[in-house]
This record gives structure tokens, sequence and C-alpha cells, in this order.
């Protein structure tokens, strides 16, 4: 048996919204294994517009997985981003933003990890057409 749930909330603002969530996620053994896999994550966005062609969004999140009744495998991570779009007309637009990644592992299984991402992009979009 493998099953998810999950729960949000959203609201929206007159310029901003914010979104938080949660899920659980439990995988059953399966092969080589006994164990099972339960993995939970929360997740929080903000996304804000702070001009008719600029906007932002603030985002994070959190996540357990562990196996059990053994807990060979227990890694707990995050990742936080915050990012920008910036839309001078209807087909283009251009984004930048960053983002931190950090993983630990406790146990016999896993790898310690972090990563930090800057990104840009440009994307040019025709509108719509009609016949």
């Amino acid at each position: 048996y493998d099953w998810t749930a999950q729960a949000g909330l959203s609201k929206r603002f007159h310029m901003s919204s914010l979104t938080l969530s949660y899920s659980r996620d439990v995988t059953a053994p399966s092969g080589l294994t006994d164990e099972i896999n339960i993995s939970d994550r929360g997740s929080l966005a903000w996304s804000q517009t702070l001009s008719r062609t600029l906007s932002m969004v603030l985002s994070g999140s959190y996540s357990e997985n562990h196996s059990e009744p053994t807990s060979l495998l227990r890694i707990k991570s995050y990742d936080a981003s915050i990012s920008t779009d910036w839309r001078p007309n209807s087909w283009l637009s251009f984004g930048a933003g960053y983002s931190r990644f950090q993983q630990w592992a406790e146990g016999p299984l896993g790898n310690d990890s972090t990563g930090d991402r800057v990104f840009v992009n440009v994307t040019a979009a025709a509108d719509g057409w009609r016949f």
C-alpha cells in the first residue's frame, strides 16, 4: 500500500498571495528490504506584485525522509529561493533568481549535500493567434 496525504492553505491579498502546504508520502516495502519509507514535506511561498510589470516570489520548503522500523534512511533537507520577473510587454519577460539547497543524512544511507543556484532567463512568446 502506498498513500499520500496533502493539505494546503492559500490566501490572496491585494497585490500578493501566500501559500502554505504539507504532504506525507508513505511507500510500502518492495524488493530488497522490509523498510517503509515516509516522506514529510512542508512548504511556504509568497508571491508579490511590485508593479504592473514587476513581480517576485520568495519560497522555502523543509523535508524529512526516513525509513521504518530500522531508520536505515534518515535525510533532512531544505530549499529556499527568491526570484523576480520583469515583463516589459505582453510577449517578452526577463527573470532572475537565487536558490539554496542543503541536505543532511543521518544513519548509514544518504549523503550530505549543499548547493547554490543562480539563474537568469529570457522568455519570448508570441501573442495568441486568431484565425
